[in-house]
Parts: C-alpha cells; structure tokens; sequence
C-alpha cells in the first residue's frame, strides 16, 4: 500500500526527488528516476482515495442528518380516479336529410311497380342512361395517318407512294351518335317471349350514318347496293350537315333507335329521350327540334359552347376512336396486291371511295 503524502516517508520521498532535481540530475540514474515515477504515482493515488474517502463521509453525515419519514403518519396512496367515460352520442338528423331519404325510399317502392326497362329513375331522374345521346359531327378522309411510311428491317419493297393531297381532305362527313350506354336486358325470371321480344329487335346504339359530297340522283344501283344495310347514307353538295340534312337525319336514321326500343318492348309512345348537341345552327332551327319532339319523341339539350370537347363524348372520343379503326381496316385492305396496284395507280374512282369508306 503507498504511503500516504503526510507521513514521514512520504516527505522523505519529496525532499528526496527535490534534492535529485536541484543538484542537475539528467535523469541518466536510472534508479533516481524509477524512484521518482513511483513517488509521483504515489502522490496521485494519495489525493484520489482522499477526495473519494471525503465524499463518502458528506454523503454519510448528510442521510444520518435527515429526518426519518413516519410511514404511520403519511396516508395510504391511492390510486388516481379513472376519468369518467362520456356516453356515446349520436347527432340528430337535420330535417332536409331525413326528407331526402324519405323521398328516395317513396321513389324506390314506387319503382318495385314500374316496368323493369324503367326502374333506375330514383338515381337518374327523367332520363335513363340508354334514353340519353350525344350526336355530332366528325370529318372523314380517305387517307388516314399516311403522313410517316415504316417497313421491317431488311424488307426489299416499302410503299411510299400515295394519293394526292386532296385525298388527305375530308372526303366525308360522320354524323355520329351514341347512347350513354345500352338498354338493360330483361330480367332473367322473365318471361320467354319477353326475351325474345327483346333480343329480335334490340339496337344497342343509333345507327351510323355518312353524310357524302354530292346531291344523290346520278349514283348507280351497283353503289347503292354495296352499302352496308345497317348505314344510313344521305348527300349534301358539300358533305355539311346543314338545316335540311339533320331533319333528314332524325327522320330516317335517328329514329330507327326509339322504334327499335318500342319494338323490344323497352320503351312506349310516352317514353322521353334526351339528345346532347353543340350549338351548330342548323341543330338550333325550330323545325328540326319541332320533329325530334313531336316526331322522334326526344327533348334538346344544348352543350356550352366553344366547349365541345370538353362537354362532347364524340369529339375526341367516339369520333377519335372510329376514324383510328378505319385507318387500321385500310391498312389490312392495302396488303392485298391488287388493291396496293390500284393505289398507287390511282385507279380507285369516287364510287369505289365512298364504298370503301361506307365498310371501313
């Protein structure tokens, strides 16, 4: 155990090293030296344990200066209370609420009575989604995305020949029309000839209908008899869907769909329909609306205008997607070598054109 600094030996060990440094020792002794490493380890150790036996002393004085607690004075401690638990509540319903459901539970009991094809107006209201459609106009041309020309690697031959520019014109004009979808289907517990009526006469959409250049009159049986029989055909010198055109077209085309209904016992003589159109001018004569209300048993609406395609499902929809689909069937009929010959010699006259759109 080292000496403690204040004892006799450990004041000899200080005068000792004092002496070695006093007189100049270099530190070349090496016993001097060891001594004096050793009586400075000593020395430190010496003042640690003495500061740690000070500290455990203030520590012992200060617990055994503390008052003792009378554990049989004190209460006993209780647990905290537990919050109180509010009862569920429930908010009242306003009385606009409860005249709405009330409304909509009188219209679906009502409903329970009606006729299948006429259930749905609890959510739809007047009109239901196969009486709504939209109609409007799309240009055709005979030439549909030919402006790049592509060819496998390698091929030995690539069509790049073409028709005139006039060709890439509108050649034509779609006037098209399209339910917001098809009539529901009779329930299956009904009965056979139910169904049947309904199958043998359904027109899922209106029929499709193009609207060519000319007047009409010196067109061949040949051509007319090549037109497919469910494409209404009607003529205007410029292809334009004017004021005598759309009346035309109510009456011999879009007319067929609300006959067709009625035939598929899914629609009456009291039945409503709703047809969406821009603000064309010849879609805004009083005759032509006088005919879709009395004649065609349909109410106009008018899109915002300026806005068609934005309001229109036709425009860059239905309209879009039919002139894609005709350009891949022109692309099937030009793998033909014959009709690739014909092409490029230009030898397809109007007639063979307006044929070829008529199937595409």
């Amino acid at each position: 155990m080292p000496s403690n600094p204040a004892s006799p030996e450990g004041e000899a060990g200080r005068k000792r090293a004092r002496a070695v440094w006093d007189a100049g020792d270099d530190g070349s002794d090496d016993d001097g030296e060891a001594e004096a490493a050793a009586i400075r380890a000593a020395q430190a150790k010496a003042r640690a344990t003495t500061s740690a036996a000070a500290i455990s002393a203030a520590a012992a004085a200060a617990i055994t200066a503390a008052p003792a607690a009378d554990d049989a004075d004190d209460p006993p401690i209780e647990p905290p209370p537990s919050l109180p638990v509010a009862p569920p509540t429930t908010t009242a319903p306003s009385a606009a609420s409860v005249d709405e459901k009330r409304v909509r539970d009188e219209m679906a009991a009502a409903e329970a009575d009606l006729p299948w094809w006429q259930r749905g107006r609890s959510k739809y209201g007047k009109y239901l989604p196969h009486q709504r459609v939209n109609v409007d106009q799309v240009p055709l041309s005979f030439i549909f995305e030919m402006d790049h020309t592509y060819e496998e690697k390698g091929a030995k031959k690539v069509a790049i020949n073409q028709l005139g520019p006039s060709m890439s014109k509108r050649q034509c004009t779609g006037q098209m029309a399209v339910r917001a979808e098809p009539p529901p289907p009779p329930p299956r517990d009904a009965a056979p000839e139910v169904r049947k009526q309904y199958f043998d006469n359904l027109m899922k959409q209106p029929p499709p209908c193009l609207l060519f250049r000319g007047t009409g009159k010196q067109i061949s049986q040949r051509e007319l008899d090549a037109y497919p029989k469910e494409l209404t055909v009607l003529w205007q010198p410029k292809a334009w869907a004017d004021r005598p055109v759309v009346i035309e077209w109510a009456r011999q085309c879009y007319k067929q769909m609300i006959e067709a209904d009625i035939a598929a016992g899914i629609a009456d003589k009291s039945s409503r329909y709703l047809l969406l159109q821009d603000n064309l001018d010849s879609q805004c004569q009083p005759e032509y609306l006088r005919v879709l209300r009395e004649e065609c048993q349909t109410d106009d609406h008018k899109v915002v205008p300026n806005l068609t395609d934005q309001t229109q499902p036709v425009d860059d929809g239905l309209g879009r997607q039919v002139q894609i689909y005709m350009g891949r069937e022109e692309d099937k009929w030009l793998e033909d070598d014959n009709n690739m010959s014909k092409w490029e010699n230009n030898e397809l006259t109007a007639s063979d054109r307006r044929i070829l759109l008529a199937h595409w």
